[in-house]
């Protein structure tokens, strides 16, 4: 298969060549890179879940007992009670209720969503991808 690619990057100029054969190498060693970091990733993900896990109960106690104010010193690590605040994502379904809710016109409602999908600006980007290809038996 590399003759192939070889022939056909013959009929190239030099520094095409070159170019995509670099690229090929980078996404090899980020391909390898990425297997040799899993286990790790695996590893991290296990402790997020039980640290999680904890968080909640510590959470549950200090909201029980009015310890949302508390600064807990562990050595040189202040811990305090926070908020995060998450906003729900917006799809077509939400946003179809919602101006049905506003419009009180099923109709127009539709209307409006689908001006709003049907106007949105669109980026479309071209990129290289890489497959490998797999041995018959």
């Amino acid at each position: 298969m590399l003759k192939i690619i070889l022939f056909i990057l013959d009929k190239m100029s030099q520094e095409f060549k070159k170019a995509i054969l670099d690229w090929n190498n980078i996404q090899q060693k980020i391909k390898e890179a990425n297997e040799q970091i899993a286990p790790f990733q695996r590893k991290i993900k296990g402790y997020k879940e039980r640290a999680n896990d904890i968080e909640t109960k510590i959470l549950d106690y200090m909201k029980q007992n009015r310890m949302d104010k508390s600064k807990l010193e562990i050595g040189d690590v202040v811990i305090t009670m926070g908020e995060s605040k998450r906003t729900e994502s917006v799809n077509r379904e939400y946003l179809l209720q919602k101006a049905k809710d506003y419009f009180k016109d099923d109709k127009q409602a539709e209307k409006f969503v689908n001006f709003v999908y049907e106007t949105r600006q669109q980026t479309i980007n071209n990129c290289l991808k890489r497959r490998e290809i797999k041995a018959k038996k």
